[in-house]
């Protein structure tokens, strides 16, 4: 347990160190800051918080370094803080938008310009609802499935049938799922059918599970994901190219971690704690809904950056959330 001129110094010496990334030392911390204590004290107190495993000494001068311990305490203190505060940042984002790509990359692009670090985007759309659905056979084996949403957004896939399955009982199934499915939402829709399913005949209980995992792909396609921010990932990791490959190839393929919780807290996560292949950065991370768009935002970055920015940014989201 610090006491509270430790966790004062604490404080300070991160906050300092984040700013200008150079160890600090006992003058300077005397210099900036408004503590009413000798130097010498200041020395015993920094000592004290090394043995504590919340500092680090620095090889080359007589300052100290925060290590990953002093980092979580300065984020969770300073987490604890602001949840208590309105947010100061007004971010004008309208999630009635119905292209999802324009407000992504909108989000995407403006949190990497505030931030200056790359920055990592998941939207997933709940609103789209089932204006129209349509059943075609299209070979003794085949039916093709056309889903029409209240977007205009058209979906097709195909379901493989019986071939004891004819025109007629896809017309009679086609209207049945009209009058349950109009006006449902994709993952509605989903379990309507699945309940559907064993109040049908035989011949038709295989086809309608197929049919359910078809509309559970197409509601797959609903979540999109916009980064921004490379040259910043570039400048951060210049001297760390595993990092920087293994990070650049997951984004290109889609295969970044996603730090999703059912949480409206900001997260940061650290190296190991994320992937065992990115031992040297941090995930600032939040989760939050507005009018049916799920976002979940990750800014990117070394582990020492300026979190206070960064976690009042995303907790000014979260004030936002709907």
């Amino acid at each position: 347990m610090l006491t509270k001129r430790q966790e004062i110094i604490l404080h300070f010496i991160v906050d300092d160190f984040l700013n200008v990334s150079v160890p600090i030392s006992s003058k300077r911390l005397l210099e900036k800051y408004p503590l009413d204590v000798s130097s010498a004290t200041i020395r015993n107190e920094m000592a004290e918080l090394e043995n504590l495993g919340y500092l680090s000494k620095a090889h080359t001068s007589s300052g100290r370094i925060p290590s990953r311990k002093g980092l979580r305490k300065y984020i969770e203190d300073f987490q604890r803080d602001i949840e208590s505060m309105p947010a100061k940042i007004d971010l004008k984002f309208d999630f009635n938008e119905s292209n999802l790509n324009r407000l992504g990359q909108g989000i995407a692009h403006t949190l990497s310009n505030k931030t200056q670090h790359l920055t990592y985007v998941t939207l997933t759309d709940e609103k789209e609802v089932v204006k129209g659905v349509y059943l075609t056979s299209i070979s003794d084996a085949l039916v093709l499935l056309v889903i029409v949403l209240d977007s205009e957004a058209v979906k097709q896939v195909t379901i493989r049938k019986s071939r004891d399955i004819k025109q007629h009982d896809l017309d009679v199934l086609t209207r049945d799922l009209n009058v349950l499915l109009i006006d449902a939402s994709i993952k509605e829709a989903i379990n309507i059918v699945k309940t559907h399913l064993v109040k049908n005949n035989p011949l038709l209980q295989q086809f309608l599970l197929k049919l359910s995992e078809k509309i559970e792909n197409l509601g797959d396609e609903k979540t999109v994901s916009f980064y921004s921010g490379l040259g910043f990932l570039l400048r951060d990791f210049e001297t760390d190219v595993e990092t920087l490959t293994q990070l650049y190839d997951d984004i290109e393929h889609a295969k970044l971690p996603q730090l999703r919780s059912h949480s409206r807290e900001v997260e940061v996560r650290f190296g190991e704690e994320i992937d065992e292949n990115y031992e040297l950065l941090s995930i600032v991370s939040t989760n939050v809904t507005y009018n049916d768009v799920t976002a979940n935002l990750m800014v990117i970055g070394p582990e020492i950056m300026g979190y206070q920015k960064i976690i009042t940014l995303l907790h000014a989201f979260n004030q936002k959330e709907s």
